[in-house]
């Protein structure tokens, strides 16, 4: 009977599956690159280094193919890395074209980055995004592109036919405007027809096979992944995406039960006390880690961002560090100075945080994903041109022509934000600059009257433009795309789109597909893509001089430039126009250099190695505690390459036979903290390894292992070590010790 009945399932769940309209490819990799020591991408504050790993790091890949010519494909590429950049696409395209030909290029594929602030830099092509990193890092650069590439290996393999469907709904309670004052200089009538000052609509694509059987989604959202805020220094992800791989419970309100752990805080400080520098890949991240565990091994659920170029995951908002008084609103600063103000929430600590803006954006994907109808058509198109952003043509409504600017930065770009704020007297709101700095400024380059007219009310700081020593500051030439789906128009921008300007694009191409005839015809943007240009803001918010339009580099023209280019190139793509390629970017690769030292060595007290223990494990732990142990340990950049896919550490449980690992250092519930301590006169380096036992974890017997990499010279191959804690048990949370 039961047979029958399954036999019954499966004919009703054929006959019910819609006739495939493509090839689905779903691909995932470990991208994350150096844990220790290198500047991390996003905050530029020079001692914010890699320190360890809160949680790794993804490219995660998703190919369409048309299912009757299965040559025609694009692909959409979410990474946790800052932004996208040239130096990453030189080098993924190259390889791509030695496995593939030239079925992947740069027509038809994007590579986005879901813009996490605790990732490793150094990565990027221009010299503006490498000063705090002090120049390119070859092995951070080398992490992104092989993981990028093996997503997309991963997908290419992997073939299934089946449908994508598509939904849309708002997200409340996720985000708000970190630069209100900016917003509220736009329209009267343009800001009534919204409900608020971001941008709360949340679009998901669903993959599935012929059988309708998930195979992945993609949700776009307009949050910034900044809460963990520029005080952190773990590699980290993302909440959202961890949590649909790793449906585990936290507790984050106890982290000093356990005596071992108490004792390791009391000389490693570096755990709760908002001094971390782990890797990590934020709120996004946890909402991929979310949806990829509960829906099960080979499901990818990517959380790219859209236009959050002024939106802030902190949503108690900008307080003053000192009196926990509102900052003062127009510059963001408390008593005359942007570093007391700082945004933090809604969670009690930026772990928390993390986790309560990943799972409301999981929760809100989830939701969507399940109630999705609206199936694309087998339609697959793209178009890709670059353009010379500084120099771009813009027809006004007056049909008068202006000019972009050649790239550079205002004043108030210095003064930072209320997720991370800037350094000496600089504060946003800055529309008149300084004497005195623009004394400063004319020691590196004096600019031109016609980059001071030209990006006007900007008072310019950086004329990067006019700047090409050691080599470029900044891009004059971008790239712009679309890729379509059936009736999904992905708009992929090499920026950080503003609440408003975000609309306005969307809209502007929305009235595009109308006029041609789309039906139902969605738009989407998803930011942070192929390279990076900063910000991109309303004329109106320009005229403020807030962080966000003191950083939009091409001036005041800026978002009229990109509409006018998104509206023409996706008209060109509907209408099947082909177009001119454009100039190409220059490739910076065989010039940049870095500075940073990179000490090999390792060194440890006499009569031990690595992966010996320090401090050790206490024999029992209750359900929801910490457990922590400290081994001597290598440096972890050792084998950056080698430990893709791999864990510095392991949390192993004893099924009576043999051990078993159940954690590694991809989980939420887990931390790898790396350092070199000051032993008497040697160096010393250790690494801690953190795990936040469940609140539901099985009883039984437990150990901690660490993992990694020794080198002793630079010609010497490096070889693998390990070391294990001591056992201890887990209790249950209301065990009682014996008196």
């Amino acid at each position: 009977m039961e047979v029958f009945f399954a036999l019954i399932t499966v004919l009703v769940c054929s006959a019910s599956a819609a006739d495939p309209q493509f090839m689905i490819g779903l691909g995932k990799a470990d991208i994350t690159g150096p844990a220790a020591g290198v500047n991390m991408m996003g905050y530029a504050h020079p001692d914010q280094r890699t320190a360890g790993i809160h949680t790794r790091l993804y490219s995660r890949a998703f190919i369409t193919c048309e299912i009757n010519d299965q040559d025609n494909c694009n692909v959409f590429v979410s990474a946790d890395i800052a932004m996208g950049c040239t130096a990453i696409n030189l080098d993924v395209f190259e390889q791509l074209r030695g496995l593939y030909g030239e079925r992947y290029n740069e027509q038809n594929v994007v590579l986005s980055g879901t813009h996490t602030h605790s990732g490793p830099g150094g990565y990027l092509q221009y010299l503006t995004f490498t000063f705090t990193s002090l120049g390119f890092v070859n092995d951070s650069h080398d992490a992104i592109v092989t993981g990028i590439v093996q997503s997309i290996a991963n997908a290419h393999d992997n073939p299934v036919a089946g449908n994508v469907y598509v939904n849309r709904g708002d997200l409340l309670d996720s985000n708000m405007n970190r630069s209100p004052t900016a917003y509220l200089n736009n329209p009267e009538d343009e800001k009534s027809k919204y409900m608020g000052d971001t941008d709360t609509r949340m679009t998901v694509a669903k993959f599935v096979d012929e059988n309708d059987n998930n195979l992945g989604l993609i949700s776009w959202f307009a949050v910034h992944p900044v809460s963990m805020n520029s005080s952190n220094h773990l590699i980290s992800k993302g909440y959202a995406s961890w949590f649909a791989d790793h449906p585990v419970s936290m507790n984050s309100s106890n982290h000093l039960i356990s005596k071992g752990y108490a004792s390791w805080f009391a000389v490693h400080p570096v755990s709760m006390n908002n001094s971390n520098h782990l890797i990590s890949s934020d709120n996004k991240g946890y909402a991929s880690y979310l949806a990829e565990k509960e829906f099960g091994p080979g499901f990818v659920a990517a959380f790219p961002n859209s236009n959050q170029g002024d939106v802030s995951p902190n949503l108690d908002g900008p307080k003053c560090v000192d009196t926990g008084e509102p900052c003062e609103m127009e510059t963001s600063t408390c008593n005359g100075r942007a570093q007391l103000c700082m945004a933090s929430g809604p969670g009690k600590d930026m772990f928390e945080s993390t986790q309560i803006i990943g799972q409301n954006q999981y929760d809100k994907a989830k939701e969507l994903y399940d109630a999705a109808t609206d199936m694309m058509n087998s339609t697959i198109a793209s178009i890709h041109q670059f353009v010379d952003m500084s120099n771009y043509d813009v027809v006004l409504d007056e049909n008068s022509t202006v000019k972009t600017c050649s790239p550079a930065m205002g004043y108030s770009f210095a003064g930072g934000t209320i997720d991370g704020p800037g350094f000496f007297t600089f504060n946003q709101g800055d529309a008149e600059g300084s004497l005195v700095w623009d004394f400063v400024r004319d020691l590196i380059k004096e600019p031109s009257q016609e980059m001071l007219e030209c990006h006007l009310p900007k008072p310019v700081l950086l004329p990067t433009g006019e700047v090409s020593t050691p080599w470029q500051w900044h891009p004059d030439i971008v790239d712009t795309q679309v890729l379509r789906i059936g009736e999904l128009f992905i708009l992929a921008v090499p920026g950080e789109f503003t609440t408003m300007a975000g609309r306005r694009l969307r809209n502007a191409a929305q009235e595009v597909l109308d006029a041609s005839g789309v039906a139902d015809g969605q738009v989407v943007i998803t930011g942070l893509s192929n390279t990076y240009t900063h910000y991109i803001t309303t004329p109106e918010e320009y005229e403020i001089q807030r962080y966000e339009g003191a950083s939009t580099i091409y001036g005041p023209n800026t978002m009229q430039a990109y509409i006018q280019q998104y509206t023409m190139i996706t008209d060109a793509l509907v209408q099947g126009t082909p177009i001119e390629a454009g100039p190409n970017p220059p490739n910076l690769l065989n010039v940049q250099r870095g500075l940073q030292m990179f000490t090999r060595d390792d060194t440890f007290p006499d009569g031990t190695r690595a992966g010996d223990i320090f401090i050790d494990v206490d024999p029992k732990y209750r359900q929801g505690s910490v457990v922590t142990a400290t081994f001597w340990a290598c440096n972890p950049r050792h084998n950056t390459l080698g430990m893709l896919e791999d864990t510095f550490l392991e949390v192993q449980q004893y099924n009576g036979a043999l051990w078993q690992t159940i954690f590694t250092d991809t989980d939420w519930s887990t931390r790898f903290y790396w350092e070199t301590d000051h032993t008497g006169a040697m160096m010393a380096n250790t690494a801690t390894i953190y795990w936040e036992i469940p609140e539901d974890q099985v009883t039984g017997t437990y150990r901690l292992t660490h993992k990694g990499y020794t080198k002793a010279g630079p010609v010497i191959p490096s070889r693998s070590y390990s070391g294990n804690s001591a056992e201890f048990e887990v209790v249950l949370k209301n065990y009682t010790r014996p008196q």
